[in-house]
């Protein structure tokens, strides 16, 4: 993740909660941090089963869903169709370095809303992060 050329006070925040879910611990711990500096209320989870079970028992607790798409237990997209049978509206970014290899439509039909490819700078994952809550909004 990298600061690049801007002012970071600038970048959209918010104080929603976020479900994060990364086979790497690193990854999880780092991502985490991202989230927290931004505002956002994060929870992470290494593996898509804590995660997914962590979700079933509290569906309302979760603004938004950010799945690595390449993990060992299932992979980011099984855990999205999951998600769906619980709850069918929650927003859900799918992050991966190889996300280029998932067919559009597949997208479309497990509902993640918006795909990052790694490595994410801080910028993206504002802006991205914003730009999908602020589309899930009540009227919009």
């Amino acid at each position: 993740m990298t600061l690049g050329e801007f002012d970071p006070q600038a970048l959209p925040r918010g104080t929603e909660r976020i479900l994060l879910v990364d086979d790497e611990p690193d990854m999880v711990a780092s991502i985490t941090l991202v989230f927290k500096y931004l505002g956002y209320q994060a929870q992470g989870f290494i593996t898509p089963g804590e995660a997914l079970d962590a979700f079933r028992k509290e569906p309302d607790q979760y603004d938004l869903l950010v799945l690595d798409h390449f993990m060992l237990e299932m992979d980011g997209m099984e855990l999205a169709r999951r998600v769906r049978t619980v709850r069918s509206d929650v927003p859900m970014i799918l992050c991966s370095g190889y996300c280029d290899k998932v067919p559009a439509d597949q997208l479309i039909q497990v509902g993640v809303q918006a795909v990052l490819n790694k490595p994410v700078s801080l910028e993206q994952w504002a802006r991205t992060i914003r730009r999908v809550l602020d589309q899930n909004q009540p009227g919009e």
